[in-house]
This record gives structure tokens, C-alpha cells and sequence, in this order.
């Protein structure tokens, strides 16, 4: 495994908390991360990074629920304990907070949150009534939840008690980006969806049909594990299907998750006729999804346990993607995640189908073999310097208004 741990210097204050997250991997935030030692002072932008690192401890876990975090500090900003939500169903990261806080005093201590605390009961009591029965006094998170069940009401149920609550708005946008599935969700009761390519700077994507190339080194590749895990379902063409046989799940060295649903798109209905066993039809066949031809619109099980989707396809062949995502939405898909090929790449981005391109660029160039047409904000993401380290790669993510 290459994945380094982060050692932060937690008596920090400021900007190296924003530049430390801007440019540090989520699976090393997430699995790498050193802790305070307890009682070390934090600063209140320190305290709200350890939030956002501990969130997304839950990824591949908790959806359709929000990634969220939250830490602790006792009356003087020594650390007290983190939590996270990392489990559908089970406690919020403000109770696992609590829980992780045992015995210590608390009074006149301060809680911070990367999303407004929940106001209303559901498969757990509401954060927002348990914080406001302890004897914290500061309650700071960075995100409003857009929930109509809870929209500023969490806020208001903690000034009611009398607890000092703020906003943490220069966290807003790097909180927003750990919810990000969460908040688009509530917001427009749609899937949402992400681009992943990895490509050389001159844009090629993969050799030809008869060498195989890898474009980025392992430490990429562990970080493309570790997307698949922030995803609900994976999206591949037939021509990656065919040529790769991928198993598209989750092989993350240091971090382990459910096997997302995987989607192949199948405009001719090759898949029936062939006569090879692919692993994604052998292994958890009831993880996968083919769309097919036709005219239904409903997801059904077909042969070896599959299931299949049949949707119409246009003149040139192609699948409608917001059909697509009509249908997993209906299925209780939240998000979706697309992998390849090169046609698909640029059918998702011609019909407006993607909300975040998440671009693996790797150090080769000069191959020959099959390329994407790379968006221009990428190359100028890419000359401005932006971007994470991987090893020799980088990774660019752009979000798509």
C-alpha cells in the first residue's frame, strides 16, 4: 500500500488548515489520518478539518444519508473526542462525538459539525434536542442541511436552549463538497453523477485493442478505489465490458465498503450472446445492471440473477442518460459514478448528464490509442497548478454547473 499518513501540526491555525485539505487525498484523510492527542489545543479551523477528515469515514456506508463529521473541544479548545456517521441507520456524528467523549466535562465546551444538526426523529433521536440537553455552550457547523425536515430548524432548536451557535461559512464550500451527493439530492431529487477519466495530457485514454496501458500508477489507482466507495453505482459502456471484463467493486488496500451496482449499457444486446463468463454476471450478479433496447422503462431480473433495464435508443445508437437516471433514482440509486469508454465519456458531457469530472491525469504521453476530447477548464485547472498528488499523478475534480 502507498497511502502515507497525514500528520498534521494541530497547533496550526488559518490558512494551513484550507491548504492542507485542498491538498490532501480523501482515502489518506479518511484512513490516514493522525489524531490530536487529547487535550491539544485546537483552533477552530483546525477543529472543523478533523470534522471534515472523520466524515468521510462513512463513505460507501451511509447513503442515501450524508457524509458527516463532527469534533469536540472542552471550555479551554483542548480536543476531546471525533464521530462520524458511519453507518445507514446507526448513531449521527454528533452522538458517536458524545460517545467518544465518555465521562469528560463538557461544560462550556464546543461542538463542531460539517452539517446543520438534524432536527427531526428518524431511524435515530435529532442531534440538534441531544446537543441542546448537554452542557456544551458552542455548537459551529459549516453547511445548512436543505432537508425540509430540518432547513435552519436544528439551528433554531440549539439558540432556543440558549447555546451559542455559528456558522462556519469559510468551511461552507469544503463541507458542501463531502455532502456533495447529499445536498444535490435534496436539492434536486436527481442522481447525481460523476465523470472519472484517466487520460494523459494528450488526452489518451487507454492503448489499442491489442496492448494494454496503464495510464496512472498504483497510488492513483487506490484513490480511483476510493471513489467508487463515495458512489452508489458504477457506469460502463459494452465496449468496456467486452474488451476489460472489469469487476468494477471496491480494492482499496486500507479501506473496505460495499460493492457500489454496476451498470453496463448495452445498445445492441451483444451481452446475451456471448458465450463467456464475465465477472461481473458470476460475481454478485445481483449487483448488476445491463440496460438494454426497448421500450419499458422497468428494472427486472434477468438471466443469472441480473438485472436488466430496457430503454429506447436513439438514431445514433445511444441511450438517454437522463432515462437512465430516472430509473436508478427509482431504484433508491443516489449517485453515479461513469468509468469509460471514450464514447460514453462524450455522450454524458453533450447531454449535460455530469455534475463533477473527477480527472486522473497521468505523467505518460506520447502514446498512441484512444483518447477523450479533454475540457478545456481541466487543461487550464491543470496549467494554474491545481489538483492533488498521487504519487507522480495528479487528480483534477471539476464541478459542472
Amino acid at each position: 500500500m502507498s497511502l502515507l499518513m497525514i500528520e498534521p501540526d494541530w497547533s496550526k491555525e488559518g490558512s494551513y488548515w484550507f491548504d492542507l485539505w485542498d491538498h490532501s487525498a480523501r482515502d489518506s484523510l479518511s484512513a490516514a489520518l493522525k489524531m490530536p492527542v487529547l487535550g491539544s489545543k485546537l483552533s477552530d479551523d483546525a477543529a472543523m478539518f478533523l470534522a471534515s477528515a472523520v466524515a468521510l469515514r462513512g463513505a460507501g456506508s451511509v447513503s442515501p444519508n450524508p457524509l458527516v463529521g463532527a469534533v469536540i473541544l472542552d471550555k479551554n479548545g483542548g480536543f476531546v473526542s471525533v464521530g462520524a456517521h458511519l453507518k445507514l441507520g446507526s448513531a449521527h456524528a454528533e452522538i458517536n462525538a458524545l460517545r467518544g467523549a465518555e465521562t469528560r466535562d463538557l461544560d462550556g465546551g464546543s461542538i463542531f459539525v460539517t452539517l446543520e444538526p438534524c432536527a427531526h426523529e428518524g431511524r435515530t433521536p435529532a442531534c440538534a434536542k441531544t446537543l441542546a440537553r448537554t452542557m456544551i455552550s458552542r455548537i459551529v457547523y459549516a453547511v445548512r442541511d436543505p432537508n425540509p425536515a430540518v432547513d435552519g430548524q436544528g439551528h433554531q432548536i440549539l439558540e432556543a436552549a440558549g447555546k451559542i451557535v455559528k456558522v462556519a461559512t469559510q468551511w461552507q464550500s469544503r463541507c458542501e463538497w463531502v455532502a456533495r451527493v447529499f445536498l444535490y439530492n435534496q436539492r434536486y431529487q436527481k442522481v447525481f453523477t460523476g465523470l472519472k477519466v484517466a487520460s494523459t495530457l494528450d488526452g489518451v485514454i487507454a492503448g489499442d485493442k491489442s496492448s494494454r496501458l496503464w495510464i496512472t500508477g498504483e497510488r492513483a489507482r487506490e484513490m480511483g478505489h476510493f471513489l467508487r466507495l463515495e458512489y452508489d453505482s458504477i457506469l460502463v459502456g459494452i465496449g468496456t465490458f467486452l474488451l476489460d471484463d472489469p469487476t468494477l467493486n471496491v480494492r482499496h488496500p486500507g479501506l473496505s465498503g460495499r460493492t457500489p451496482l454496476r451498470v453496463v449499457l448495452d445498445p445492441k444486446d451483444q451481452i446475451k450472446n456471448e458465450k463467456r463468463k464475465f465477472k461481473m454476471l458470476s460475481d454478485e450478479p445481483s449487483k448488476t445492471l445491463v440496460v438494454c433496447p426497448g421500450t419499458d422503462g422497468v428494472v427486472t431480473t434477468g438471466d443469472q440473477g441480473i438485472m436488466k433495464l430496457r430503454l429506447p435508443v436513439d438514431k445514433k445508437g445511444h441511450f438517454d442518460f437522463g432515462g437512465i437516471k430516472k430509473a436508478l433514482w427509482h431504484q433508491g440509486v443516489r449517485s453515479l459514478l461513469i468509468e469509460g469508454g471514450a464514447g460514453i465519456y462524450q455522450s454524458a458531457l453533450s447531454s449535460s448528464a455530469v455534475d463533477v469530472i473527477h480527472w486522473f491525469l497521468g505523467r505518460t504521453s506520447g502514446h498512441d490509442g484512444l483518447r477523450w476530447s479533454i475540457p478545456q477548464e481541466l487543461k487550464d485547472q491543470f496549467a494554474a497548478g491545481s489538483g492533488i498528488m498521487l504519487g507522480a499523478d495528479r487528480l483534477i475534480e471539476l464541478s459542472i454547473d
